[in-house]
C-alpha cells in the first residue's frame, strides 16, 4: 500500500502549494508564471536520467505529447482561477477531477467501481458543492455558481488534467514506462508546449520571461521543489495503484487540509467548511476501501 502514502502525500504538498502559491500568482500573469514554474521543474528533473531507463515505445511518446497539451492547459487554467478567485473556492471544484477520472479510466481501459466506492464518490462531490455556496438554498446557490465565468475555469482544469493523468497512468503501468524517464520526457514536453503558448498569445520572447520572473517571483526555488516533489508522488502513485481513480481521490483530500490552512490564517472562522472538507475525506475514504 506504498501508493496511498505518496497519494496522501501529494495531497498535503497540494495544500501547501495552493496556500504559498496564492499571493503570488496574483502578481503574475498566468502563462508566464506557469512557464516559469514548469522550466524549473524541467531542469530539477533532469539529473533524473542518470537513474532512469530510457525504453520507451513509438505509441508512448505520441500519447505523452498529446497528454503534456492537456497538462498545459490544466495548468494555465488551474493558476488563472486561483487568481482571479477565492483559495477555498478553487479547492473544492479542483475534486471534480475524481469524476472525470472515474470516467476516462473506465472509458480508456476498462477500470471500474463497486457500488460502495460509488456511493464514496457521491459524498466526496456533494461535499464539495456544499463547500463551494454559502446560499441557504444550496441548488440556487450551484445555479449562480455555474453562471460565474471563472467556476468554468476550474471545471475545465479538472477536465483537462483528468485526461492528462489518465493517459499518464496508461503510459506508466500498461506501456511500462520508467517513472524517472517519464518525468523528464514529460517536463520536456510540457515546457516547449508552454514556450510555444507565450510567444503566439503573449507575443513574447520565453527566455525574456524566464529572466525576468526569475528574481520577481518570491521562494521561487521553495515552490519548484514541492510542484516538483508533488508530481514525483502523485505518479508514483499512479504506476503501482490497482485503479487511477484511487488514487485521485486519494489526493482530494487536499481539500481539508486547504481549508484547514484557511481556517487557521482567517479571523473569521468558518467550522461549517471544514466540517465538510471533513465530509469530503470521509466520501474519499470509503471509495477507497470498498
Amino acid at each position: 500500500m506504498i501508493w496511498v502514502i505518496l497519494a496522501l502525500l501529494s495531497a498535503i504538498i497540494v495544500s501547501v502549494l495552493i496556500y504559498l502559491s496564492k499571493k503570488e500568482i496574483q502578481r503574475h500573469e498566468s502563462i508566464e508564471y506557469a512557464t516559469t514554474m514548469r522550466f524549473w521543474m524541467f531542469a530539477l528533473s533532469l539529473p533524473l536520467l542518470v537513474l532512469a531507463n530510457t525504453y520507451i515505445t513509438t505509441k508512448a511518446l505520441y500519447l505523452l505529447y498529446l497528454a503534456s497539451w492537456f497538462n498545459v492547459l490544466g495548468y494555465w487554467f488551474l493558476f488563472k482561477s486561483v487568481k482571479h478567485m477565492d483559495l477555498s473556492v478553487v479547492s473544492p471544484f479542483l475534486n471534480l477531477e475524481v469524476l472525470f477520472i472515474l470516467l476516462f479510466a473506465w472509458v480508456f481501459y476498462g477500470e471500474s467501481l463497486s457500488f460502495l466506492s460509488l456511493i464514496g464518490l457521491f459524498i466526496l462531490l456533494s461535499g464539495l458543492l456544499c463547500l463551494e455556496t454559502t446560499r441557504k438554498n444550496i441548488f440556487k446557490g450551484i445555479k449562480k455558481m455555474f453562471k460565474e465565468k471563472y467556476h468554468w475555469v476550474v471545471v475545465l482544469s479538472s477536465l483537462f488534467y483528468a485526461l492528462f493523468k489518465v493517459i499518464s497512468r496508461y503510459v506508466l503501468k500498461y506501456e511500462n514506462i520508467d517513472l524517472w524517464f517519464y518525468l523528464v520526457i514529460t517536463n520536456f514536453f510540457v515546457i516547449i508546449n508552454f514556450f510555444i503558448a507565450v510567444y503566439v498569445i503573449e507575443k513574447l520572447n520565453p527566455f525574456y520571461v524566464l529572466k525576468s520572473k526569475i528574481k520577481s517571483i518570491n521562494n521561487l526555488p521553495l515552490l519548484v521543489a514541492l510542484n516538483f516533489s508533488q508530481m514525483v508522488n502523485e505518479y508514483a502513485a499512479y504506476k503501482i495503484a490497482p485503479k487511477a481513480v484511487f488514487v485521485s481521490a486519494l489526493k482530494s483530500t487536499y481539500t481539508f487540509f486547504s481549508e484547514l490552512w484557511d481556517f487557521i490564517s482567517r479571523k473569521n472562522k468558518s467550522y461549517k467548511k471544514l466540517i465538510i472538507s471533513g465530509i469530503v475525506v470521509m466520501g474519499a475514504i470509503i471509495a477507497l476501501l470498498f
